[in-house]
């Protein structure tokens, strides 16, 4: 059963089986009550991020509570909406 005070999204976790590392960047709850993580690892092959691959919830442990460092973003820019003049006809 799906437990959301121990859900695992951005935090690095580790497959058991293949022992592969990674963040996990998804999670997939069936109607049955499986639950897979897709993780995401580190590695990169010829400059190219490796796809991410799903494992049940079963097989994923917890590596770093750490969540994942997100990419700071700035706020777009350009004038505020109300700055901007109208292209629409004009009343009058």
């Amino acid at each position: 059963m799906f437990d959301a005070q121990n859900d695992l999204l951005g935090k690095q976790v580790e497959d058991t089986v293949t022992g592969l590392r990674g963040t996990a960047i998804a999670r997939l709850v069936y109607m049955n009550g499986c639950v897979q993580y897709q993780i995401q690892p580190k590695i990169v092959v010829d400059g190219v991020p490796v796809e991410p691959k799903w494992y049940d919830n079963e097989q994923v442990i917890l590596v770093s509570k750490r969540k994942a460092v997100k990419n700071k973003r700035t706020p777009p820019g350009g004038p505020p909406p109300s700055s901007v003049p109208h292209k629409g006809k004009q009343k009058g």
